[in-house]
């Protein structure tokens, strides 16, 4: 488990059925490891990213409810092909650790 910086609630499990997100507003939720085709770390200007590339994006794009929020994922869909990612300004870790 890996702990947000403001929080006493993991901001991401990572276990054997898959990773649960719950480190910021655009949190996905639980992803199983069947649905993750490739985990890539993502730097874009001095932050980093964890990206997730799903087998099937659109599947969880569709469980968002709120319109601004499933924007910004297609959003990154389309910029750095998946709507998943996490920064490591969130947690307590860098990704170079």
């Amino acid at each position: 488990m890996i702990q947000k910086i403001s929080e006493k609630k993991a901001g991401l499990v990572i276990n054997k059925q898959g990773v649960t997100d719950n480190s910021s507003a655009l949190s996905i939720g639980f992803i199983p490891w069947a649905d993750v085709q490739e985990i890539k770390i993502l730097k874009v200007m001095s932050e980093r990213f964890l990206l997730f590339i799903l087998n099937n994006p659109q599947d969880y794009l569709k469980k968002v409810k709120n319109p601004i929020r499933r924007n910004t994922m297609k959003i990154n869909q389309k910029l750095y092909g998946s709507p998943f990612s996490i920064s490591s300004n969130l947690l307590q870790i860098n990704f170079t650790s």
